[in-house]
């Protein structure tokens, strides 16, 4: 898949450090401070650079401290920092904001406290505070770490823009949630539950805000014919206990009730 972002040809240190040069594929050469990493979350500033390379296909680079840290940051960091007509300067905390909050929101539909996730990351939970409140600038390693923890990809983390990755990681997780409520013969005291498509793409949503950017998508899959009524046979019981495990505060009102 093409990009429209820049990326990097080469990298490097000043002598005293204090400095990164980034040569971009446009042939424009840009002098970013290093401090201008200070938000990241391993920045130490007593720590001394000791390299810089280009990572991700040139999309990123990365910086390697004495002290054993290394930060990440992405081409288009760069010109949000030293090149002010760029629509990223213009709003500082697109990035950050929306990785402190897409966080926050998915937590707390996973009916997880902070003290919760915290535990189950195996991250301060002060840290994790700063965190989703966009104090500091997660590495992709503790993305990674957290989206284990909250059972979903980095992908639907850190953009807005999601990529083909992210869908198919979606469509993985919304059958495997289907399958596990469909009524199955043979089971005794099991009984049956007509649930229309939409509704269990709706309940799958409440709980699973992650992958909201995919709704038509998954409508489309779960009811390809298009029919209003259209839907599957569930196991009465597990769809009940789905419904009652949504919080009252994010489950859809028309679920509200249900017995």
């Amino acid at each position: 898949m093409e990009s429209n972002e820049l990326r990097f040809k080469h990298v490097g240190l000043s002598s005293d450090g204090a400095v990164i040069f980034c040569e971009m594929d446009n042939g424009k050469t840009y002098a970013m401070p290093l401090i201008a990493l200070e938000k990241a979350e391993d920045w130490n500033p007593k720590a001394k650079p000791k390299a810089v390379h280009i990572i991700h296909d040139g999309y990123a680079a990365l910086v390697e401290f004495d002290n054993g840290a290394k930060i990440d940051f992405a081409s288009d960091f760069v010109l949000h920092v030293c090149e002010p007509s760029y629509a990223y300067y213009k709003n500082k905390g697109r990035a950050a904001s929306g990785v402190g909050a897409r966080i926050r929101e998915i937590r707390q539909a996973r009916g997880l406290t902070l003290d919760a996730l915290a535990a189950k990351c195996g991250i301060a939970k002060p840290n994790l505070s700063r965190l989703e409140n966009d104090k500091v600038t997660p590495t992709f390693e503790t993305l990674r770490t957290i989206a284990a923890a909250l059972d979903t990809h980095p992908a639907l983390l850190v953009s807005t823009k999601k990529h083909d990755q992210a869908w198919t990681w979606t469509l993985h997780k919304f059958v495997e949630w289907k399958l596990s409520l469909l009524w199955k013969e043979g089971v005794p005291h099991s009984p049956m539950a007509s649930v229309r498509a939409l509704d269990m793409v709706d309940l799958f949503l409440a709980t699973r805000p992650e992958h909201k950017y995919a709704r038509s998508k998954l409508l489309r899959y779960a009811n390809p014919n298009g029919a209003e009524l259209a839907g599957y046979t569930l196991d009465a019981a597990r769809w009940k206990q789905e419904v009652a495990g949504v919080s009252p505060a994010l489950v859809p009102t028309k679920f509200r009730g249900a017995k």
